[in-house]
């Protein structure tokens, strides 16, 4: 077994401090499964609600039980549960089982029906380079981007009078030729619903209760779309954590929940029942809140671990040397994850674990180079941080933690970057690694990033 390379008192920190951990629940209160915090959460149905979900604190168990409460006490309301993803979408329907009378889809899919019942025949435009050389067209001599016009078409309130007037154009000419983009197919049932009366009326008595989750992700659009659609009976429940809003690349609205919380109910999830207490004593000095999540398991913490490699490839190395470690010890490949920023910075971590012969998947693929006896599925997971979200691992890798990674040097929205960070850490269930090359790929030195010397206080 090789001698591990990882520390837990990081190598930047040049002084003893204190390892962050968090406070522990010793003895959760449960009732059919619920605690305390997810039990009020379910207990008032009419109206509007947020449910404020921090990290492994059991988002979808309190939205499916909110759910079978409403069916309980309303059997013949009906009910729209939207969530993101096809993929959350078909666990969702999974876990509830047979409810004739709730309808669980996408943002996408619901707009969808909306402009098949508005009697709208439409072809669907799938290709993203002819959208662009449409919108080229109507843009002209104007100095605008396409990537603007998009944006424009998840939020209206644009004030520039040329994206304006490139927008309604390329909206016309769609509407006129019966066809619809991924990007104007919410837009479009959205003006639909305005603009014909009947059709509204139809879909807003359609449903009784109306579900979001992952409400910090949505764009402006989808929050008129809920907001028309609950207008006729009001109870609108919307769930999500705005320490884990990471997609503002899709336009999602910044502190979306903080404004809707201004006109409805909310309720605090904070236990939470993945991560020990060190790793969730890292992300609550990480991200300094109010209300820090809370360890609902008291077992003996095992710390975040850190190391500062030479360069990426001893990064790699290093990296591999403990998974080869962790294994020997009966760790099953499928419960460790390499996460990083951007797909970029992968190719050393790919090759070194391909030399060492160990079993990887990424984008969906499996490589290995080892012996066909070994399952294939028995794999170690390589993701971005992004592809993370929604996950979690027992052994989680963070590697490329310095500045120009995390935050990324392209990135404005420092914020957001900090959310990346507190994302990745949260996906570990027991053991967390942070690492970084001392040198970069260039041969230009790296620092830590800020992030983790704000959370040490140094």
């Amino acid at each position: 077994m090789k001698k591990s390379m990882f520390s837990t008192m990081p190598e930047w920190v040049s002084r003893k401090v204190e390892l962050p951990v968090a406070n522990v629940e010793p003895k959760v209160w449960q009732t059919k499964g619920l605690n305390d915090e997810q039990i009020a959460a379910c207990e008032d149905l009419l109206g509007r609600h947020e449910i404020i979900a921090s990290a492994g604190t059991g988002k979808s168990t309190v939205l499916i039980a909110r759910l079978v409460r409403i069916c309980q006490n309303y059997p013949k309301a009906k009910v729209l549960m939207i969530s993101f993803t096809k993929k959350a979408v078909g666990e969702l329907r999974e876990r509830i089982g047979h409810l004739s009378n709730v309808d669980i889809v996408t943002f996408h899919s619901l707009a969808y029906k909306i402009l098949k019942s508005a009697d709208f025949d439409f072809t669907m435009d799938t290709s993203t380079s002819s959208q662009e050389k449409l919108l080229e067209t109507f843009i002209g001599k104007r100095n605008i981007s396409v990537a603007a016009i998009r944006k424009s078409l998840h939020d209206t309130q644009s004030a520039n009078k040329d994206i304006i007037a490139v927008r309604n154009a390329y909206l016309k000419y769609l509407h006129e030729n019966h066809i619809v983009t991924f990007d104007t197919m919410q837009l479009f049932a959205f003006y639909m619903l305005l603009k014909d009366e009947k059709l509204l009326s139809k879909w807003q008595k359609r449903y009784d209760f109306i579900l979001v989750d992952e409400f910090m992700d949505v764009d402006a659009i989808q929050v008129k779309l809920m907001e028309l659609l609950s207008e006729y009976n009001g109870n609108l429940t919307v769930c999500g954590d705005m320490k884990q809003a990471i997609y503002s690349f899709r336009y999602a609205v910044p502190n979306v929940m903080e404004k809707f919380a201004e006109n409805a109910k909310t309720y605090d999830l904070t236990i939470n029942y993945r991560s020990n207490s060190a790793i969730l004593g890292l992300a609550n000095r990480l991200m300094n809140v109010d209300k820090p999540l809370v360890a609902a398991v008291n077992s003996e913490p095992i710390f975040p671990k850190y190391c500062v490699a030479q360069n990426s490839l001893d990064e790699a190395k290093t990296v591999a040397d403990e998974i080869e470690n962790l294994h020997k010890d009966g760790e099953s490949y499928n419960d460790i994850v390499i996460i990083y920023r951007s797909s970029s910075m992968s190719k050393a971590i790919q090759d070194e674990l391909t030399v060492r012969k160990i079993p990887f998947a990424g984008k969906s693929k499996v490589k290995s180079s080892s012996e066909t006896s070994r399952k294939p599925r028995d794999t170690v997971k390589l993701m971005t941080i992004h592809a993370s979200k929604g996950m979690e691992f027992k052994t989680v890798f963070i590697v490329g933690a310095q500045e120009g990674s995390i935050p990324s040097s392209r990135s404005m929205n420092l914020d957001e970057e900090k959310r990346l960070l507190y994302v990745a850490i949260t996906r570990a269930k027991e053991r967390l690694f942070i690492s970084y090359p001392r040198v970069s790929d260039n041969n230009r030195p790296n620092e830590v990033s800020r992030f983790l010397r704000e959370a040490f206080s140094v």
